[in-house]
């Protein structure tokens, strides 16, 4: 009795091992199959199967997950794969999968017959956007659609550099057709680009300088240009965050202005008690691009108040500072008489 009992334990092992191997054979020819006219060589990463055959789970590899799967591909790929496999595997629970998701999970919802199906965990989540990091409150209208307290972050090309081994400023594309990448972009995304998406609502960051003016002024709290003054009123206090600092003539490589000198604050209240102005002296008679800049802080208020007075009058801003902080925030280009 002892015998038999060994004999069976054998021979149910080598019924296993011969199921493995024949689910193997047709898991092999199933991704030669599905490769062709594809142009990638599908392969078989895993195949897992229960001692009885009742589950055969096999695994593709990542590239499988790359074909934009529809429901009727699934449905081929599973009768083409029970066709392998045979009439042993006639009542098996089949799975086919790639990178851990089972292909109908990488079926898009669109292309989704039944409702029932539709993978919520795809769809969006309304996200709850941030104020707005600039509002201009003197702005004659304001658009509650388009592209309202939207941030955009636009890149316009490239711009000059340093080049050490030739000693000079140049710009980082090549001359083409008589002109340079680094101008051509320029050309359009900052006087026609960028005025279009600001008139609609957005407020518009660029990494590279807006103003073709060749005059600069900087006012700042420790130190300002020529003639330049700070004052202020209040009871303001200096922070341990970095902030602006003015350096002359030139930064080295790796610094950041915005960490070479300290930020200022005071608490905020309902009724203003305290005022920093900022008094330039103008060069020349010209339109200027007003930039601010603070340090981030996560006390940092959402709504604080700027007046631009200029030769065509006063704008005023509320600006979000719990955003932006540690670069230049742009205003906007006004005149300034000299």
């Amino acid at each position: 009795m002892l015998i038999l009992l060994l004999s069976a334990e054998v021979s149910g092992a080598d019924r296993v091992k011969r199921l493995y191997e024949k689910a193997k054979v047709a898991s092999v020819q199933f991704a030669k199959n599905a490769s062709v006219g594809k142009g990638y060589k599908f392969k078989v990463d895993t195949l897992k199967m229960d001692p009885k055959g009742g589950k055969i789970d096999l695994q593709m590899t990542a590239t499988f997950a790359e074909i934009p799967f529809r429901q009727e591909d699934v449905q081929r790929y599973y009768a083409d794969y029970k066709h392998l496999l045979g009439r042993k595997f006639r009542k098996s629970n089949l799975s086919i999968s790639s990178m851990g998701k089972e292909i109908g999970q990488l079926v898009p919802n669109f292309y989704r017959t039944n409702s029932s199906e539709v993978d919520l965990s795809r769809l969006s989540v309304p996200a709850k956007r941030p104020s707005p990091i600039v509002v201009k409150q003197t702005r004659n209208a304001k658009f509650t659609k388009g592209l309202d307290s939207r941030n955009i972050a636009l890149w316009q090309s490239h711009g000059w550099y340093y080049e050490n081994t030739l000693d000079r400023w140049e710009w980082q594309r090549a001359r083409d057709f008589l002109t340079v990448e680094d101008i051509w972009t320029l050309s359009f995304v900052v006087p026609y680009l960028t005025p279009m998406l600001e008139n609609a609502g957005a407020t518009v960051w660029l990494p590279r300088e807006r103003d073709f003016g060749s005059k600069e002024v900087i006012v700042d709290t420790e130190k300002s240009s020529a003639n330049s003054e700070y004052h202020e009123t209040g009871a303001w206090q200096t922070t341990d965050k970095p902030g602006y600092g003015l350096k002359y003539p030139f930064l080295f490589d790796g610094e950041n202005p915005f960490q070479l000198g300290h930020a200022k604050t005071i608490g905020a209240k309902s009724q203003a008690d305290a005022m920093a102005s900022y008094l330039p002296d103008i060069p020349e008679t010209a339109n200027y691009s007003v930039y601010i800049s603070y340090s981030a802080d996560d006390n940092n208020v959402t709504d604080a108040h700027y007046s631009v007075h200029h030769a065509g009058g006063t704008t005023n801003f509320t600006v979000n500072q719990s955003i932006g902080g540690g670069t230049w925030i742009y205003l906007g280009s006004f005149k300034f008489e000299k």
